[in-house]
């Protein structure tokens, strides 16, 4: 079946403040579209005053009641803020903290309005007017999305995606050169501007399984038997201790000791109840040979979730500013 809207999911992170912990592992929590800090604090006069950056980590997850899979996915930063903040997008993991990410932070992406009112089909560079000149946020080889619709479900306005090529840079202007011209005339109408955001492509987002140790003398396990649901797979590693030659007990290095226990001679599908679904099914065709009291198999699962850290810059005099607000647009194909 196809993936619906509903089935796309923003989750927190385990830790959300300041300090060196923020971040880490996804949390069940959903973070409603449109509410007022759902992620980052409000931004209060001293912060204005001296400046501010801050960082939040968001999951993107793909939560199918069934094995529904998300295929080239992109996610796209829609448009500059409306205030004097910048808000850029990066690439997390699945567990790291906010100590990581600043010392490593990668490349950011983000979204610029047009300099002109106006872009006509066959247009083959595009001036966009940056927030930072100290910032890069287009870089030759990116994807980039082209609008001009007032918002993501707008029926009205043009859309695409094209190459980007190369990049020059003066002052505050960045002249994109693209691979291919436009197909689309895009133009300014009323409060919406013609923008163009850097895309981050993350392929497909799949829940996986992989081997990791076999400790017995005539035991194997095949790996590629197990079953991982987009919706209660998570991130962890797994450990199989057999209490016979037949039973065994399951827990996560994150998540603990599950309830119940498995047997080579069935299937066993511990329960994710915080994310309505088994953490893994385990059946019996992935077991061979011949178990012993104290042998063990350990392998890991992997969520149908990508890890993001957004960070909010405040430049230092910023205005006050109500009712701001940042949008990440999803696209992907289904199957």
């Amino acid at each position: 079946m196809p993936l619906s809207s509903a089935d796309i999911i923003f989750r927190a992170a385990l830790v959300a403040n300041d300090s060196g912990s923020n971040g880490g592992r996804m949390k069940a929590t959903i973070l409603a579209s449109a509410l007022k800090n759902a992620l980052f604090p409000d931004v209060r006069q001293s912060e204005r005053t001296t400046g501010s950056d801050k960082w939040r980590k968001v999951f993107l997850h793909f939560a199918p009641p069934d094995p529904s899979q998300a295929l080239d996915v992109k996610v796209v930063p829609w448009a500059p803020t409306a205030a004097q903040d910048r808000v850029r997008l990066h690439v997390g993991t699945q567990t790291d903290e906010q100590t990581a990410i600043i010392g490593t932070p990668g490349r950011a992406y983000g979204a610029a309005n047009t300099v002109a009112g106006a872009l006509a089909p066959g247009a083959e560079t595009i001036d966009v007017q940056l927030e930072s000149a100290s910032e890069t946020i287009f870089v030759a080889g990116d994807v980039l999305y082209v609008t001009d619709k007032d918002d993501i479900t707008s029926l009205t306005g043009a859309e695409e995606y094209v190459e980007l090529s190369s990049v020059s840079v003066s002052g505050t202007v960045a002249t994109l050169t693209l691979a291919a011209p436009l197909s689309n005339a895009y133009s300014v109408s009323g409060s919406t501007y013609i923008r163009v955001a850097s895309v981050l492509a993350l392929g497909d987002v799949l829940p996986a399984a992989a081997a990791g140790t076999v400790t017995s003398s005539a035991g194997t396990f095949d790996a590629a038997q197990l079953v991982v649901a987009p919706r209660s797979a998570i991130a962890d590693t797994w450990t199989l201790t057999f209490v016979s030659a037949i039973a065994y007990t399951m827990a996560g290095d994150a998540t603990g000791a599950v309830s119940g226990s498995g047997s080579v001679s069935g299937s066993f599908a511990p329960s994710n109840a915080d994310f309505g679904g088994p953490y893994v099914t385990i059946p019996a065709a992935a077991f061979g040979g011949t178990y012993a009291t104290g042998d063990t198999v350990t392998f890991t699962t992997t969520p149908a979730a990508r890890g993001l850290w957004l960070r909010r810059i405040v430049p230092a005099g910023a205005a006050s500013f109500a009712a701001n607000r940042f949008t990440l647009m999803v696209d992907c194909e289904s199957a």
